[in-house]
């Protein structure tokens, strides 16, 4: 009698050819996105931006590590490493913009002011210190004076003419850019490259406390001001290029 053949379960056959049609396309999309990554790290516009990331949260850093050596409350925001945050303890009283009503606040912009002068000379585009280097080609864009208030809303006008909050902040960063430039006049020259002035103010009021605005500590903390640097991005590798062709003798 004639022996009966083993059945073949095709449908088996056809799951493990599936599967391994499948394997194969998992490897090939993984190689395919290694290259592409690869691609992007090499990419000169993304390499150029990484280092200007990286040269942004180290130049808040010294900044913040020069103020505390001249016992100035201070520290890199942690929600953005290109800022510098002026505690308020002893910065500003309630209700007030004043620069002079608070004992050491002028000495203390004041130094801001010479720190700040003294590590951007060299990062500007127009009216940077005779025989700077700048190996690197990173520009400052700009520099933004922030000011900040507690949540306490002003019953009347104050005595700087602020009749809200947002006013008041933004006297504050006004009345601290003044400063500023009046200890280093050289600010009105630093210019970025669209020929715009490097220093900048803003206000938000109460609008983006730092702390909690539940006790009077966590109000003081809010009445500061933020120093934001923010760098030069070209948009294209022709505009890295325009820019930062080394100098030609």
């Amino acid at each position: 009698m004639r022996k009966k053949e083993p059945e073949v379960n095709y449908f088996a056959s056809m799951t493990d050819m599936v599967v391994g049609i499948l394997f194969i396309f998992i490897i090939m999309i993984a190689y395919f996105a290694f290259q592409v990554s690869s691609a992007k790290e090499d990419n000169p516009l993304t390499k150029y931006k990484n280092k200007v990331e990286i040269f942004k949260k180290e130049i808040a850093q010294q900044v913040v590590d020069e103020l505390k050596q001249h016992n100035i409350e201070a520290q890199v925001s942690p929600k953005n490493p290109g800022v510098v945050t002026l505690k308020g303890s002893g910065l500003f009283l309630s209700g007030d913009s004043s620069i002079e009503a608070q004992p050491g606040t002028k000495d203390k912009i004041d130094f801001l002011s010479d720190v700040i002068a003294k590590k951007i000379q060299c990062i500007v585009y127009k009216g940077a210190a005779p025989n700077c280097i700048n190996k690197d080609k990173i520009f400052l864009d700009a520099i933004f004076i922030e000011g900040h208030t507690d949540n306490i809303v002003p019953s009347r006008t104050l005595n700087d003419g602020s009749k809200n909050n947002l006013e008041l902040s933004a006297k504050r960063a006004t009345n601290t850019y003044s400063e500023m430039v009046q200890k280093n006049p050289i600010f009105s020259s630093f210019k970025n490259l669209d020929d715009e002035q490097i220093l900048n103010v803003s206000g938000y009021g109460e609008h983006r406390p730092a702390e909690s605005n539940a006790t009077p500590a966590g109000q003081e903390a809010n009445r500061r001001i933020d120093i934001r640097f923010v760098m030069w991005i070209p948009e294209t590798e022709n505009d890295l290029l325009k820019y930062t062709q080394p100098d030609k003798n």
